[in-house]
């Protein structure tokens, strides 16, 4: 009932603990929006489906939480930001609600609902107007390396998927590397809901020859469908609001999530049409 009212937007795992995180079935949205097809994701770990930092530990998570869940409820676990991979290496923030269901024949499995998180209705104004465009960054805690970006830090900024742990092998992408005075900011502020005023600076990416090539790449695709010559400075200083959204430690895998937005979006809108 819950899989059809919530159109395909499910990922059933196996609980049992031989098979543990193992995808049974999958919804077409949940597909879609990560750009895999069914057959690619049936039958392999969940793990595969995130950022390195959370599926190195992630069957530990699910056994632990399938053991501190009450055994008198069963209702579902709301209020959690989970950050899904998409095939091509960005992150999707979404919220979750997981269910256990347990059977006879199949023993435990675990329903989750995933539905991206709606940046509209998250950055409304007190006019109930629409605001900034929200940006996200998953880091390390205690190496400060990226684990994840969602894919308009790419568009805005020039911070590609490819500089995250495990995707490219490189590895040594760090905060700082983003934002110099990352270490000078007060945490009390950053974690509030105003959060901090600091400058992105991502001009130093452009040392790195794969990104222009991935920029060419994309340019040249888009000047053929729409037969468009305009060129998008991805590599530049902006100033920044920037919040602590989220930080947690799995088993040692400690992790922070920052979302941001551009304070001065001048010219935003042309960027996103290029």
């Amino acid at each position: 009932r819950y899989m059809e009212d919530d159109q395909g937007r499910f990922i059933l795992l196996n609980g049992n603990y031989k098979n543990m995180g193992i995808i049974t079935e999958i919804g077409p949205t949940i597909t879609e929006m990560l750009g895999y097809s069914k057959a690619e994701i049936i039958n392999r770990n969940v793990s595969a489906l995130m950022p390195k930092i959370f599926g190195e530990v992630h069957d530990k998570l699910l056994s632990s939480y399938l053991l501190n869940t009450s055994e008198k409820v069963h209702d579902p676990h709301k209020n959690r930001i989970i950050f899904p991979l998409r095939k091509d290496g960005y992150i999707i923030p979404c919220d979750v609600v997981v269910y256990i269901l347990p059977t006879l024949r199949e023993g435990v499995r675990l329903a989750g609902f995933l539905r991206e998180v709606d940046a509209k209705k998250e950055d409304l104004n007190e006019n109930n107007e629409e605001t900034k465009t929200p940006y996200y960054l998953v880091f390390n805690s205690d190496t400060h390396i990226l684990q994840g970006v969602t894919q308009n830090c790419w568009q805005a900024f020039g911070i590609s998927s490819r500089l995250c742990e495990g995707n490219e092998g490189i590895g040594d992408v760090g905060i700082e590397d983003l934002f110099a005075e990352f270490g000078r900011l007060e945490m009390d502020r950053l974690k509030s809901e105003e959060g901090v005023e600091t400058v992105l600076d991502t001009s130093k990416l452009s040392q790195y020859h794969f990104l222009s090539e991935q920029i060419s790449k994309e340019e040249l695709e888009n000047s053929q469908q729409e037969g468009s010559e305009e060129q998008v400075t991805r590599f530049r200083e902006a100033r920044v609001m920037l919040r602590m959204i989220a930080e947690a430690d799995y088993f040692g895998n400690r992790f922070q999530v920052l979302k941001f937005t551009e304070v001065n979006q001048e010219g935003e809108t042309q960027r996103i049409k290029s």
